[in-house]
């Protein structure tokens, strides 16, 4: 073993900075419970965002069954699918 290698775990730096709908950067990490996975859910928009490989992709609420944001996910998720009225 090397001694001279740092023995402290390192920072992993956010993997998302902006919210990919609404540029905020107020990103709230949120864990879903049944299958232990982090999404990051803004505060300004209300959409959720899973990071996985360097792929950013929307949330979709139904996927999420242990989630404590669920509701808030909800309500955005059917806003921004919402087909307009003609």
């Amino acid at each position: 073993m090397n001694a001279s290698r740092n023995s402290e775990p390192s920072l992993i730096g956010r993997p998302l900075q902006h919210c990919p709908r609404c540029g905020s950067d107020l990103l709230q990490p949120v864990v879903e419970s049944l299958v232990h996975e982090v999404h990051f859910l803004c505060q300004s928009c209300g959409g959720c965002w899973n990071v996985e490989l360097g792929v950013v992709t929307r949330v979709a609420p139904p996927s999420c069954l242990g989630c404590p944001a669920r509701g808030r996910c909800e309500q955005a998720y059917a806003r921004d699918h919402t087909e307009p009225q003609n």
